[in-house]
Order: C-alpha cells, then sequence, then structure tokens
C-alpha cells in the first residue's frame, strides 16, 4: 500500500467545490494513512499466522492419516496373531481333552487291575482252604500276599518274623 495514485485517478485540475472535496480527502489520506498502515501489518501478521496454521493443520493431517494406516497395519496384524492364538488355544484344548481321556481310561485300568487282583487274591485264599494249605486268609493280615513272584525274590524284603522263602510275595493291596 505505499502507492495510493490509485485515489488520484480524476482529481487533477478540478476547480470549485469539486476540488475543495479532493483537497479534503488528500488531508484525510495523510492524517489517517498511518492507521491504514499499521492496519496492513495487522492484516499481514494475521495472514502470515493464518497461513502457519493451515500449513500445521496439514501436516497433522499427514500424520494423522500416517497413524491411521501404521493402526490399521497393527491391527491386522494383531488379527492375524489372535487367529493364530485361537488355533494354537483349540489345538491345545483338544490335546488337553485326549490327555484326560487318556488318564481316565488309564487310571479305569488300575483299578480294574485292583479289583481283579483282589479276586484273585479271595480264589487263592479259597483254593488254599480247599486244598488245605497252610496260608490264612486275606482278613487275618495287614496286607494280602495276592501274587507271587519267584524272579523278585531277591530283591524284596523278608519279613522278619518268617525268614521262610515261600512266603514272600508282592504286594498289590
Amino acid at each position: 500500500m505505499q502507492d495510493f495514485a490509485f485515489y488520484n485517478a480524476g482529481s487533477h485540475n478540478l476547480k470549485g467545490p469539486r476540488g475543495l472535496v479532493v483537497m479534503a480527502r488528500r488531508m484525510m489520506r495523510r492524517v489517517l494513512r498511518p492507521i491504514f498502515l499499521r492496519q496492513v501489518e495487522i492484516f499481514q501478521y494475521f495472514a502470515d499466522l493464518l497461513d502457519n496454521h493451515e500449513n500445521r493443520v496439514f501436516a497433522l493431517r499427514i500424520d494423522a492419516d500416517a497413524m491411521k494406516r501404521q493402526h490399521r497395519d497393527l491391527a491386522h496384524e494383531l488379527g492375524q496373531q489372535n487367529e493364530a492364538l485361537a488355533l494354537r488355544q483349540d489345538l491345545l484344548s483338544a490335546r488337553q481333552d485326549e490327555l484326560a481321556d487318556q488318564i481316565q481310561t488309564t487310571m479305569a485300568f488300575g483299578w480294574d487291575y485292583v479289583a481283579m487282583v483282589r479276586r484273585l487274591a479271595t480264589l487263592e485264599d479259597q483254593l488254599a482252604l480247599l486244598t488245605g494249605s497252610t496260608l490264612s486268609p486275606s482278613d487275618e493280615g495287614d496286607a494280602h500276599p495276592s501274587i507271587l513272584f519267584p524272579g523278585l525274590a531277591k530283591g524284596m524284603r523278608k519279613p522278619a518274623n518268617d525268614d521262610d522263602d515261600k512266603t514272600i510275595r508282592s504286594k498289590v493291596c
């Protein structure tokens, strides 16, 4: 706003009341010129400030878009890892169910074995009573000797009261 020539357009060589109006206008321009110049500076400052903020907003939008892409990629990767973990959990759950079934089967087999050994001990007691053997029934002792293992006689402890090798038996129940 340094050149005010456009204000003077059509105001040369005017006489009379129009010349007085032009002169009053020029005087008002000179008096108000510092105010107008300061107003231009303020408007320029606000324009620069606005441009600066627009540039910052643009940069923040670019950063936000990059973060959105990164978030989308991380969410996709996390989803894949979550699916993999769910698959592994399903496999482990199936494996645990199989192991639980195997343990139940093994325990049932063990209890079946115990029941079979008790029945066999009862049969041995009845056979001993029928044949007149000197073996006592299972009701009279601490533990019932049920099955003889002749090859294990060396590794087994002998009872303190009896030194007879015939009475060494494995104790199952």
